[in-house]
C-alpha cells in the first residue's frame, strides 16, 4: 500500500503506516501511549477502534495529525514535512524492515522485557543512532528518550546506582550521598522528604544516562570550563551565583541540559569533541 492510498485505507492501517514510518514496534508505541500491545494490535488489525482520546495520544506519539489517522486527508502535509534537500523521502512500507533494523527491535516481539532491561536496551539504541540532522533519526531519538523514561518508572535508588556504575557515570558511588549528608548535619527528614529527595536523585541519574548516550560521555566528566563557557555563550544563568559562578556540576549540568540536547538532536556538536 502506497502512502497515496491512505484516504482509502482504514484507521488501523494508517496507524500501522505511521508507526512503521516512525520506526516503532507495536510494543514501543503501546508504552508511549500507556496501552497494551494487544490493544494496538487490535486497532491495526481492525478488530477494534480507538477512542478519540486514544487516537489523539497515538497521533501525538507518532508526530502526525489526528486527521491523518482518522481520514488520511493530511498525507500531502506529512509528505512535505518529510523532504530533505528537495528530495522526497517517500518512506513506504517496503522500508519497514530497514527502519526496524535501525532501532534493533523485532516488530513481532510478544514477551515484554523487564523495565531495567528495556532501559538498557533503549539507552544502547539511542547511543548507536547517528544524529546528522535527519528528521526521522531525530524522531527515533526522541522516541527512545520517552521510552527510557517509561522504562525507568519504578526504578529504585539501588537500581539507579547500579545503572550509573554500569555506564561509568562520574562518582557513581556517591550518588546516594545527599541522603547520607542529611543525617550528618543533624537534619532528621521525614518519610515524604526522603522519598522526594530519592526521586530527585533517581531522575538526575536517568537524565545523566541519556546525556551519556547522546554526547558519548557523562556531562559531569566534561571539563567544567567547557560547560561554563557553553552556558555563557547561550545566556544560561538560572540558579547561578553572580559573584562566584556555579557551585558545581550538580547545578550547572541541569541548567544547560535542555540546550545541549537540542543541539545534539539537530545533528550538531555542543562543543569541540575529542
Amino acid at each position: 500500500m502506497n502512502m497515496q492510498d491512505n484516504t482509502q485505507a482504514t484507521i488501523g492501517s494508517r496507524i500501522t503506516v505511521a508507526r512503521e514510518k516512525a520506526g516503532l514496534t507495536q510494543q514501543e508505541l503501546a508504552d508511549l501511549v500507556r496501552l497494551s500491545r494487544n490493544t494496538i494490535k487490535n486497532y491495526e488489525n481492525g478488530n477494534s477502534s480507538p477512542t478519540c482520546v486514544n487516537l489523539e495520544g497515538i497521533a501525538k506519539s507518532l508526530s502526525v495529525e489526528p486527521a491523518f489517522l482518522f481520514s488520511g486527508l493530511s498525507v500531502d502535509a506529512q509528505q512535505k514535512e518529510e523532504t530533505q534537500s528537495g528530495d522526497d523521502l517517500d518512506l513506504e512500507l517496503d522500508d519497514t524492515a530497514e527502519l526496524e533494523e535501525e532501532v534493533n527491535r523485532p516488530a513481532d516481539a510478544t514477551v515484554e522485557t523487564a523495565g531495567v532491561d528495556k532501559l538498557s536496551d533503549h539507552l544502547q539504541q539511542l547511543s548507536e543512532l547517528e544524529l546528522d540532522g535527519d528528521r526521522l533519526t531525530k524522531k527515533k531519538a526522541e522516541a527512545h528518550i520517552k521510552l527510557i523514561h517509561v522504562a525507568a518508572d519504578g526504578l529504585t535508588l539501588e537500581g539507579a546506582v547500579e545503572q550509573a556504575e554500569k555506564h561509568d557515570l562520574v562518582n557513581a558511588d556517591q550518588i546516594a550521598s545527599p541522603l547520607n549528608e542529611l543525617s550528618s548535619v543533624g537534619f532528621d527528614p521525614n518519610e515524604n522528604e526522603v522519598a522526594e529527595l530519592t526521586d530527585q536523585i533517581i531522575t538526575e541519574v536517568i537524565e545523566r544516562l541519556i546525556d551519556h548516550a547522546l554526547v558519548g560521555s557523562d556531562l559531569y566528566a566534561v571539563d567544567f570550563k567547557v560547560l561554563d563557557d557553553f552556558s555563557e555563550s547561550h545566556d544560561i544563568y538560572p540558579n547561578r551565583l553572580i559573584a562566584f559562578g556555579w557551585r558545581g556540576y550538580e547545578e550547572l549540568v541541569p541548567a544547560i541540559r535542555e540546550k545541549v540536547r537540542e543541539i545534539m538532536l539537530s545533528g550538531e556538536l555542543p562543543w569541540e569533541m575529542e
